[in-house]
């Protein structure tokens, strides 16, 4: 088969590490694949230096779409603009994938709607196709109520209307990675009739070096996360301020991608660390592609994040035999199972979470059999190869 892959992506993560593990996994050997990807993408490199498929290319395609534009404008300057973009880039990403006879396409969002550029791209495949060769729009964040997140703004009420209409009838299935992903589609009624599958992301199973930080006398409590405000560092910052009144023998290492538009964040991160004296607790890092390592040298992983559609973090703490603690929300609920092989707290609440950390500190009994749970659910549940063999099954049908 000839398949296509298209992709919109501005920070390095999760997204990138789902098309490394699907396309380095796929089960048929023989089957071409091509994916789309921007070329401002910080990723790219990656992408190019980790799949590793024999039958793979990279096409890059330019996209860039400044919101500062639309700054001071009326709203009937700004529909007027983005009447205009909209059938600009229709064209050109028709020109960009009409030459393209794949037997199946693939739109991988972070979220939806996602990027404009997966909206085109969805629409201008899939508006020429019969239902087989539709595209397959796939989805890997909680969506967000229209309603909610449009009111009192008409210029993005009307554009989201008319893309999830154009959407609903371009595309063939919706594939997501987690039932809560899956189930928040319930807030644009346009897809009810669209059939949608539930696919769990998995990764390759690594080989694990048995030197834990259990054995340290510090005890790393570790974020993999973008510097972003949805992923909640701020509410563990503050857990690690109520917890060293308890203990001194914990300190909190972010690692995450803040070349995106997040800087203001990240500073108004590191002055709360600075306003409460946590200099000594709390690190920063940039996102490194050494995440074995992190890992090798952590106590247990957090995921404060509001939302999360799936937790990939999670089940890459899972394949290191780490526990794991996060949110009662989103696919997180999926992954972690409470009790178990971490804890699932209340939303925001960082005496919950201090409470937790100190709890498995403590319990040295109940944090190793964490640890042993963590891997057992990670090899039953999210291994790479089922994965990708259950794409391939839907790409198939």
């Amino acid at each position: 088969m000839f398949i296509g892959f298209f992709v919109q992506n501005y920070l390095k993560g999760g997204l990138d590490t789902f098309l490394i593990e699907l396309i380095n996994n796929w089960p048929n050997k023989n089957d071409d694949i091509v994916l789309f990807c921007n070329k401002s993408h910080p990723g790219l490199d990656n992408l190019n230096k980790l799949i590793l498929k024999k039958k793979f290319k990279i096409i890059e395609y330019n996209f860039g779409q400044n919101h500062n534009f639309y700054k001071n404008k009326s709203k009937i300057l700004k529909l007027l603009i983005s009447v205009y973009l909209i059938i600009y880039n229709l064209f050109y990403f028709r020109k960009l994938l009409k030459n393209y006879k794949f037997n199946k396409f693939i739109v991988v969002n972070g979220g939806y709607p996602g990027g404009h550029a997966s909206i085109y791209a969805s629409i201008v495949y899939g508006i020429y196709k019969n239902i087989d060769s539709k595209p397959i729009l796939n989805v890997h964040s909680i969506v967000g109520d229209p309603i909610k997140r449009d009111i009192g703004n008409l210029h993005y009420r009307i554009l989201n209307k008319c893309f999830d209409f154009l959407i609903s009838h371009s595309i063939s299935k919706i594939i997501t990675c987690s039932n809560a992903v899956n189930n928040s589609f319930e807030n644009r009624k346009i897809f009810k009739k669209i059939n949608k599958i539930t696919i769990y992301n998995g990764i390759t199973e690594q080989v694990v070096s048995k030197k834990k930080n259990k054995e340290k006398e510090i005890k790393n409590i570790v974020i993999l996360a973008t510097y972003e405000p949805i992923k909640g560092h701020e509410i563990a910052i503050d857990a690690i301020h109520e917890l060293i009144k308890k203990r001194k023998d914990i300190k909190l290492l972010n690692y995450g991608d803040s070349d995106f538009s997040h800087k203001s964040h990240i500073n108004f991160l590191r002055k709360k660390v600075r306003g409460l004296n946590l200099e000594r607790f709390v690190e920063f890092n940039e996102f490194t592609k050494e995440t074995s390592k992190i890992y090798e040298n952590s106590f247990l992983i957090l995921i404060p994040t509001q939302a999360e559609g799936f937790g990939l973090t999670a089940i890459e703490a899972m394949m290191h035999s780490l526990p794991v603690i996060g949110f009662n929300s989103g696919g997180l609920k999926e992954v972690i199972e409470n009790n178990v092989n971490g804890f699932l707290i209340k939303k925001r609440d960082a005496n919950e979470l201090a409470e937790k950390i100190n709890f498995l500190i403590e319990n040295k009994d109940i944090y190793r059999k964490f640890c042993y749970n963590s891997y057992k659910i990670y090899i039953k549940n999210f291994n790479s190869n089922n994965m990708a063999n259950k794409y391939y099954e839907q790409i198939k049908l």
